[in-house]
């Protein structure tokens, strides 16, 4: 492990002096000390210290007392579970390994003042293929999860989490907020493991509703027929209603003539309850007319948008021939008058022979 480590530091280093002989490239810089500021110095001080962080071949001649044998079982521990801190590198792997790179979006970027760094490759990756980005994830954070709390409880006498199996059971559970109770952690470092796992877990659940969520939307042509099979569902619903409400009213004017008050009120309700009826379909035929003119509006300012860049290619394509035949006449007219002195001396020379 300690092998392993010098060579992630040996890196590291490297990595960050090809930084820096980019960066005096790209910047035109002599002096590569110019390049190295405060904060890259600091930076890479820091990268140092979270990549040495590992279990160190300690060599405690102990007496054989638990208290020590706690202490170093311990600290195995702590700079066993710092070691996830190391997890930072993974953003850089997908940033180096991504297309941001290419030069064509290098160039794009610039242009459009778009600082192109991880989180736009995370968008990148969420926008193409969200739910592998989750699974893998959720995968790889359990495994370590589970492997860290495995870590914990392993000089505990809790019997049921000091192995990976059993871990590997707890882990998912509190991640998806269950909590059969069958297995608990016993340890602070358990404790906090699972915690965690709980907060990601309720965030990861969070961001699976929302991909969800996107993935069941209409897309344009769906939405119109939706909406058109909408409409005419209201449509008939408002023709049945009004039928409703003529024969209840028929039915009023009916019992008004027979002067029967009970049955007068009873028409009067339904007349009142049909009428309470029309109006809430009619609220929702228009809801449902103001989104399709919204949408409407959109597409229709798309076709104007389409329209106006091509008229506005033709007129550039039309400047363009303008100049071209201006350059054209201008070139004609500069060898006319180069053309003009030798036509002069000729008439002159006629008119002296003449």
């Amino acid at each position: 492990m300690s092998i392993s480590t010098l060579l992630l530091l040996i890196l590291i280093v490297a990595y960050h002096i090809r930084d820096i002989q980019l960066f005096t490239i790209e910047e035109g810089i002599r002096e590569w000390r110019v390049a190295l500021t405060r904060r890259r110095k600091l930076r890479l001080v820091l990268e140092l210290l979270v990549c040495a962080l590992h279990p160190f071949p300690l060599t405690f001649r102990s007496s054989g007392s638990r208290g020590e044998e706690s202490l170093l079982s311990g600290t195995v521990i702590v700079l066993s579970n710092l070691m996830f801190l190391r997890v930072y590198l993974v953003q850089r792997v997908l940033f180096l390994h991504s297309s941001v790179l290419e030069p064509s979006y290098q160039t794009i970027g610039s242009l459009s003042k778009i600082n192109l760094k991880f989180h736009f490759v995370l968008k990148v990756l969420m926008n193409n293929c969200p739910s592998k980005i989750l699974l893998l994830f959720v995968l790889f954070g359990w495994c370590g999860a589970s492997w860290a709390v495995t870590l914990c409880e392993r000089h505990s006498q809790n019997n049921s989490t000091n192995n990976i199996i059993t871990s590997m059971w707890l882990i998912p559970i509190t991640f998806l907020t269950i909590g059969y109770g069958d297995m608990v952690p016993v340890t602070v470092c358990g404790k906090v493991i699972c915690l965690i796992t709980g907060v990601t877990g309720v965030s990861c659940t969070a961001l699976f509703i929302a991909v969800i969520a996107r993935k069941l939307e209409f897309d344009k042509d769906e939405k119109h027929v939706h909406h058109f099979m909408l409409d005419i569902q209201l449509t008939k619903e408002v023709q049945k209603i009004a039928a409703d409400l003529i024969g209840v009213s028929w039915l009023l004017y009916k019992r008004r003539k027979c002067g029967n008050a009970r049955l007068i009120r009873r028409c009067h309700r339904d007349v009142l309850a049909t009428v309470c009826r029309f109006r809430k379909i009619k609220l929702k035929q228009r809801k449902l007319r103001e989104q399709v003119s919204a949408m409407m509006d959109i597409s229709k300012m798309q076709l104007l948008l389409q329209d106006m860049n091509t008229r506005m290619m033709e007129s550039y394509a039309e400047m363009e021939n303008n100049l071209a035949a201006l350059v054209t006449k201008v070139d004609r007219l500069s060898a006319a008058f180069e053309e003009l002195p030798r036509l002069l001396c000729d008439t002159f020379n006629r008119q002296n022979t003449g």
